[in-house]
């Protein structure tokens, strides 16, 4: 230490190498017997010089550690591929929070789709948000005036819906079969 101070060098690095260089008696440094491995000094030294005796066995059990830890995962992972649905298959796909009935238009990359709805619309989807539906599938029919017009794609630029459901006077039944009886003050 005084050395180094008169040598205006750093003492930590005279500290570094006393503590790395071992005893006559004990054929060990400070280090080596306090951590039981050698540790890196400002001298060139080999990896394998660095190693302990209980590397090799505490890499083997970080290895078991990892495989235990892969069986657990897959135990539950999911391991099959999503069936890519072709050009014309009805689907559902997501839609906010509700699931909305509609027919694949185009296969996209990166498992992706574009689906087209009942009234004309299109949507991209990805694959998560498409599942194949056994549902009848009947497309609005486009005006001639709307036939040169590109169709919406954004819900804002869609034209308002008809009143078509208000005015009928017969019931209305779900895809579940329920019959929806429309309330007396709304049949005026």
């Amino acid at each position: 230490m005084a050395k180094a101070l008169k040598a205006n060098a750093d003492p930590f690095l005279s500290l570094l190498e006393w503590r790395n260089t071992p005893s006559s008696q004990l054929h060990k440094s400070p280090v080596e017997i306090l951590f039981g491995r050698r540790t890196r000094t400002r001298l060139p030294i080999a990896d394998k010089q660095l190693m302990t005796d209980a590397a090799p066995k505490a890499a083997a059990h970080l290895e078991q550690a990892k495989q235990r830890q892969a069986a657990y995962y897959n135990r539950t992972a999911r391991t099959t591929e999503r069936e890519t649905l072709p050009v014309g298959k009805v689907v559902r796909f997501k839609h906010d929070e509700d699931w909305r009935k509609a027919r694949v238009a185009k296969v996209l990359p990166n498992r992706a789709y574009e689906v087209r709805l009942e009234d004309g619309t299109t949507r991209r989807r990805t694959s998560r948000h498409v599942r194949p539906s056994r549902e009848s599938f009947t497309e609005r029919p486009i005006n001639v005036d709307e036939s040169t017009a590109e169709p919406a794609t954004h819900p804002a630029a869609q034209l308002p819906q008809s009143t078509e459901r208000q005015t009928k006077t017969e019931p209305y039944v779900t895809r579940s079969g329920r019959t929806v009886k429309v309330p007396a003050r709304y049949k005026d």
